[in-house]
């Protein structure tokens, strides 16, 4: 026997980005973010703490290039 009803769920409807606090919804129900998220381990300084950064797709893209030059940077004279 099948037994139904309407159950209340909670559901995302929309991700703000953790830089700019833009909506990320470009479309009804379409929602374009990236998530960056770290789970530091056993014995690191921050051993346990865990992060989740949403970002939109303009502040992901800055991000990722402000790492690139950083790295480029870090190792500009290297051999």
């Amino acid at each position: 026997m099948l037994v139904t009803g309407i159950v209340p769920t909670e559901q995302v409807i929309d991700v703000c980005c953790d830089v700019c606090g833009e909506s990320t919804n470009v479309a009804e129900q379409v929602l374009e973010y990236a998530t960056l998220a770290a789970s530091w381990g056993y014995y690191s300084k921050h051993d346990g703490e865990q992060y989740q950064v949403h970002l939109c797709e303009s502040c992901f893209f800055e991000t990722l290039a402000y790492l690139r030059q950083c790295h480029r940077e870090k190792n500009m004279f290297t051999a």
